[in-house]
């Protein structure tokens, strides 16, 4: 389970190293690989531990949608700061 955690968040990050190589405009630092590693780790995590803690099918689904939208929310505050 923390294997597939750990491949899909690394290779989820091969793609801006990739865009870091074709063009300029992709510019990210340590900090930014880091800050982006640990979150799809903990959000596959968490995705993934889902089935074990609820219970109820209709759950499941509401609950992955507000894992989904939390990274989501929490990327983009990162990169533009939309809230903040």
């Amino acid at each position: 389970m923390f294997q597939h955690a750990l491949l899909v968040s690394s290779l989820f990050l091969l793609i801006p190293m990739i865009g870091m190589m074709v063009t300029r405009y992709v510019a990210w630092s340590v900090f930014d690989f880091v800050a982006a590693w640990m979150l799809i780790f903990c959000a596959t995590i968490s995705y993934q531990l889902l089935p074990l803690v609820v219970t109820r099918f209709e759950r499941h689904i509401w609950w992955r949608v507000m894992i989904i939208l939390t990274c989501a929310l929490v990327w983009a505050e990162l990169a533009v700061g939309l809230v903040w």
